[in-house]
């Protein structure tokens, strides 16, 4: 199954200033996730949307990572818990 993020990597000698791809990969994109595998279907600007997206959650946790004092990994996320957790658990 191909992925937006599949596309991006794929085109990314593409990408202008500010890793925003012009309208004719957007184009291409909703040509190749088309039928979709799953949801609704795609239009260049829920493409595009979705990209923007995942790019501010990536440079959130980008931004995370390069601050003194907190981690995170990919299976754990921040590892953030609910300091009560284990009241839920008994």
């Amino acid at each position: 199954m191909i992925t937006l993020v599949d596309l991006v990597v794929e085109h990314k000698a593409e990408v202008g200033d500010g890793l925003n791809f012009k309208t004719p990969f957007w184009s291409a994109v909703v040509t190749v996730l088309s039928p979709p595998c799953r949801g609704g279907t795609k239009t260049v600007k829920i493409c595009k949307d979705k990209w923007k997206r995942l790019r501010s959650t990536y440079d959130t946790i980008k931004n995370i990572c390069n601050t003194s004092g907190f981690m995170y990994l990919e299976g754990a996320g921040a590892d953030i818990r609910d300091v009560n957790e284990d009241i839920y658990v008994k």
